[in-house]
């Protein structure tokens, strides 16, 4: 994984037609930004006492990580 992400346009051959195929891939400081971000959510909802938005920035932390 590079610092900065990076995107990539890819083509394929279909029989008679192209397709064209853009590849997004994130780099360490938009992941570190979105962590950051998130955390931020969680800490002012543990500092709230809010149980809804520290559930929805929970969902955030675990889609992050599927993703």
């Amino acid at each position: 994984m590079k610092i900065v992400g990076s995107t990539e346009l890819k083509t394929r051959s279909l029989g008679d037609s192209l397709q064209f195929v853009l590849i997004r891939s994130p780099g360490w400081t938009e992941v570190a930004f979105e962590v950051i971000l998130i955390g931020g959510f969680l800490f002012y909802a543990w500092r709230q006492s809010s149980a809804i938005l520290a559930i929805f920035a929970v969902a955030g932390i675990v889609g992050m990580a599927i993703n």
